[in-house]
């Protein structure tokens, strides 16, 4: 695992997580990501996944909610020529995506 911050750490993928799966069959997120209010079925976001962790690296991204609790609150892939970065709508505007970034970038 790589910490971030103290509340934000980066997980290996590790597998497809419910988490996950709910971001991908969000309208509102669908349409952000592939403009496309489409929803992904199970097996188009395991394909996906399976795509990005053969092809770069993929993490899940962690909150630390208590120092007992971590939830998965959203993804990010960085590959030799692309990146993408996803985040639960409730964790956004906190500046996470903006810490994951500056992680890659330095």
């Amino acid at each position: 695992m790589i910490e971030i911050t103290g509340s934000i750490f980066l997980q290996p993928y590790d597998g497809l997580r419910s988490e996950a799966l709910s971001w991908y069959q969000n309208p509102d997120l669908q349409r952000l990501v592939n403009g496309t209010s489409e929803p992904y079925q199970e097996e188009q976001v395991l394909k996906m996944y399976n795509y990005q962790s053969a092809h770069g690296e993929l993490y899940y991204i962690l909150w630390r909610e208590t120092d007992e609790t971590m939830v998965t609150i959203g993804d990010v892939w960085l590959a030799p020529a692309d990146f993408a970065i996803l985040l639960d709508p409730a964790y956004q505007q906190r500046g996470i995506a903006s810490a994951v970034v500056r992680h890659f970038c330095t």
